[in-house]
């Protein structure tokens, strides 16, 4: 995980937070982040708050005739919450096909 460039491990560890559970996640988190930085610990902890915010927020409508059309502005925010993680999960996965990111780890 530490071999990681900062980019790349604040996604990983953002993508274990998320979703945190008493699990052996907890203790790989715990390892990974008493290593980071200040600056590395700041930034995961303020893309973790701002996702959490426009999720929370609900304020967005759905654009009329949308598959999104008819949700209310808070299901609208899980819907683009939940799409936004699965993009990330995806681009993160294929950066680990990549035999020249692969180089890196």
């Amino acid at each position: 995980m530490l071999a990681l460039d900062p980019a790349s491990r604040l996604q990983t560890l953002r993508g274990l937070m998320e979703n945190m559970e008493i699990s052996p996640q907890q203790a790989l988190i715990k390892s990974v982040v008493s290593q980071m930085t200040d600056d590395e610990r700041v930034a995961l902890k303020q893309s973790i708050a701002g996702d959490k915010q426009a999720a929370g927020s609900g304020k967005a409508e759905p654009v009329a005739g949308s598959m999104f059309d008819g949700l209310s502005p808070a299901q609208f925010a899980v819907c683009q919450f939940i799409s936004e993680s699965v993009r990330k999960a995806y681009e993160l996965k294929i950066s680990f096909e990549n035999p020249d990111q692969l180089r890196t780890v």
